[in-house]
């Protein structure tokens, strides 16, 4: 069949489409720390290179841009995080990541409509990158390639085996899907004469597609069980059950034998639902102090979001969970087994949870009803993104994946396959965006929106630049600390400090840096900062380091409180307390304090925690004869 001169150009654009977003989801799914690196900038310039080649395409088509219900509900949610972070802090870099995030939505969600083709292209791309990960993660595993975590053997191009996990989990469930759903055609293609096959470009672009799910599918297999992410084979077996009952006959099947079977049925769902048990039960006993720990934080998320119906800001979750963390150790009854397991993450582990404790009870409302309408749609008109975003929604309740650049680039993508059609509609749930008299403005405005949203983006690179650049600079006058030249970091510090102050690493050693110059007052107005940004108690054991220099003990003493209560079962807290109390001459105190840190159980045990051990003893041993008759374990002596 022939084309025309401008469906020539369409496929052209729609090659580089795919060879540009390919490079984009590799650049995106390279990130072996977890910090921001130096692939921000080329993700943006890629970024800005899709969104062209989109305009192109969409201009091109010439389609009527029409807006689902499920679009309305994205458009919200996008405007309340905007509305959010401007109220809060509009220069942290989590809204960079979600405009840019919303930019990529808008311009795939036009794109696909435009031309449902596309998404074989996106399909090649995801595909293509599930193999490469499938065969470095098993090259990893054979001691062929380096790790990106000394303590975990396979993190494929990530940091985390975790994240990883869930990444190839959510390719391997959108390979399986493609295979089982294209099946029939790919056979019919497949029985066809091999020279009329080679004539088709459709039929040569089907099999490509399958033969890359195919193998992306395989590997996954291979791989996922050594990541050991108990999030991932949950998120796994969730979408294996919904394409197992939805994409065969076997849910009719399993209804007429329950019919005709009901006794044998009851005990067929007894034995499973004791299967699951058994297999819930083993999955936390792999890791039982990391379970134990995620129930712990899904505690203080839910108590956050109930002290902040409103949401702490944008990027401010974590110091909200340190702050109630502490306030729960101090003031509600728990057990001795949450102390010793209790940390200082720096994510929920939960997204629409961190969602709602950042945005309040409407974010967190309205991300459920986001996720949960697209993949419902996504799985009805059986898409493999459907299933894929699925099983990516299962894996955000138990993880962290969007603070993963690749996987938060998946959610997005996954988020406009299964939304979108050939047609770009589904069913009749639509609304035109624009009234009858304006129609022959329809078809100008998708490649005007892109416009736009290409505009939006010079700003992010410049954003980027200057983030990335502070970071680099602030890297090398780091390295200063272990010559103890904190004059250095304070000079750089001061005029990093725009660009950087949300930053609570920067934040934290910035402050650090300015205790150890004696500038006290000023080390802890930044590191008072760095706590709305971080749980780490670190924060407040300096903050009540300084009021100690000022000699303001009380002070001095409701900081090292409030790091003891956020992780108890750490010694350092205890330690600075019983060293401030000898210097400000309460003795009792001191006494008290150091009995209490050398009876007190510890997470883990290290030469460090040794140290303060004997420096504890030394001052327990010195005040023993004065106070032994009035120490109590049970509590503080005051």
């Amino acid at each position: 069949m022939s084309l025309s001169k401008n469906e020539i150009i369409v496929v052209l654009f729609g090659a580089l489409f795919m060879v540009l977003f390919g490079r984009f989801l590799l650049l995106a799914t390279d990130t072996p720390s977890q910090g921001i690196d130096d692939n921000l900038i080329p993700m943006y310039w890629y970024q800005v290179g899709v969104l062209f080649v989109s305009f192109i395409i969409v201009s091109l088509r010439f389609v009527k841009i029409r807006f689902l219900r499920i679009d309305w509900l994205a458009i919200l949610l996008v405007a309340l995080w905007i509305y959010k972070a401007q109220q809060v802090d509009p220069d942290t870099m989590r809204l960079d990541e979600f405009a840019a995030s919303a930019i990529l939505f808008l311009s795939l969600r036009l794109v696909f409509q435009a031309w449902g083709g596309l998404r074989y292209a996106a399909y090649i791309a995801i595909f293509t990158l599930g193999i490469y990960e499938g065969w470095l993660g098993i090259g990893q595993a054979l001691g062929f390639e380096y790790s990106n975590h000394s303590l975990f053997k396979i993190t494929g191009s990530l940091f985390n085996p975790g994240p990883y996990g869930g990444l190839m989990a959510t390719i391997g469930v959108c390979a399986a899907t493609h295979i089982i759903v294209e099946y029939d055609e790919v056979a019919a293609i497949v029985k066809r004469n091999f020279s009329a096959i080679v004539r088709s470009s459709q039929c040569v672009v089907k099999l490509m597609v399958y033969a890359l799910a195919l193998v992306a599918a395989m590997l996954c297999v291979i791989v996922l069980p050594a990541t050991m992410s108990r999030a991932a084979w949950v998120a796994v077996a969730v979408a294996s059950i919904f394409i197992v009952l939805n994409e065969s006959h076997i849910k009719g099947y399993i209804g007429r034998w329950f019919a005709l079977n009901r006794w044998r049925g009851v005990m067929v769902a007894a034995v499973a639902t004791i299967g699951i048990a058994v297999g819930a039960l083993w999955a936390y006993s792999v890791k039982q102090d990391s379970a134990n720990g995620r129930l712990l934080m899904w505690k203080i998320d839910m108590l956050i979001m109930l002290d902040n119906p409103f949401g702490v800001g944008i990027g401010k979750f974590a110091g909200a969970f340190g702050r109630e963390q502490a306030t729960y150790f101090k003031l509600m009854p728990h057990s001795e087994g949450e102390e010793i397991v209790a940390g200082c993450p720096e994510a929920a582990f939960n997204e629409y949870m961190q969602f709602g404790a950042e945005t309040g009870f409407l974010g967190f409302i309205l991300l459920i009803l986001l996720v949960a309408l697209s993949a419902y749609k996504g799985v009805s008109r059986h898409t493999p993104a459907g299933y894929s975003l699925l099983a990516l929604a299962v894996f955000a309740m138990f993880s962290y994946p969007f603070g993963v650049p690749s996987l938060r680039v998946l959610f997005v993508v996954m988020l406009a396959l299964s939304i979108t059609t050939d047609d770009g509609l589904i069913g009749t749930g639509y609304y035109e965006v624009v009234y009858s008299k304006w129609r022959k403005f329809q078809s100008f405005l998708p490649p005007f929106i892109i416009i736009l949203a290409m505009a939006i983006m010079p700003l992010l690179i410049s954003r980027g630049y200057k983030y990335v650049a502070a970071q680099d600079k602030w890297e090398q006058t780091r390295v200063w600390q272990s010559s103890e030249r904190y004059d250095y970091l304070v000079e750089d510090g001061a005029e990093l400090y725009d660009i950087l102050k949300s930053d609570y690493r920067f934040l934290y050693d910035y402050g650090y840096a300015l205790h150890k110059q004696g500038e006290y007052q000023r080390s802890i107005e930044v590191l008072e900062r760095g706590r709305e940004y971080s749980s780490d108690p670190m924060f407040c054991n300096i903050i009540g380091k300084n009021y100690q220099a000022l000699k303001l003990w009380d002070m001095a003493e409701t900081y090292f409180d409030k790091a003891h209560n956020m992780i108890p079962s750490r010694i350092y807290p205890l330690y600075l307390s019983a060293k401030m109390y000898e210097e400000s001459e309460q003795y009792l105190k001191a006494y008290n304090t150091a009995n209490k840190a050398l009876h007190m159980k510890i997470k883990v045990e290290s030469e460090q925690t040794l140290e303060l051990k004997d420096e504890l003893q030394v001052i327990a041993d010195k005040y023993k004869p004065y106070f032994d008759a009035t120490y109590k374990t049970d509590r503080w002596n005051d």
